[in-house]
């Protein structure tokens, strides 16, 4: 969601980066699988933003496209390398499954519905 090289976003792509690592572990989910269901999911979001709104204002450039990928992938790569889920305690696992898929259904209704002017604004109402 931006036309620089990073931006405020870029936080949110490392933590998710991290946090889709933890969450697939807890899972038991193999190391190859992990890198491979977390960041494959992440393109697919990355892919389904819109660059351009219908005026053709640039929303988000390539090279943004590019370091959100590449932020979330090192979020993902800095938890397995650390071991995450040594530090986060097992009932905070509820708690970040919510925040992950609150966050995940709002960034997909914002893309799938660009319009949308209510209380979750849709990715043209920003522009």
């Amino acid at each position: 969601m931006g036309i620089y090289l990073t931006d405020i976003y870029t936080i949110g792509h490392i933590t998710s980066g991290a946090i889709g690592y933890y969450l697939l572990k807890k899972k038991n989910v193999s190391l190859r699988n992990n890198f491979l269901i977390a960041n494959i999911f992440h393109l697919f979001l990355e892919l389904l933003e819109h660059s351009k709104d219908p005026n053709g204002k640039i929303l988000e450039t390539n090279i943004n496209h590019f370091t959100d990928i590449l932020g979330f992938f090192g979020g993902w790569y800095v938890a397995m390398y650390v071991k995450i889920e040594k530090f986060i305690p097992d009932y905070m696992t509820v708690f970040v499954w919510i925040y992950i898929i609150i966050i995940t259904c709002t960034e997909i209704n914002r893309e799938l519905f660009p319009y949308n002017n209510g209380i979750l604004k849709g990715a043209f109402m920003d522009s």
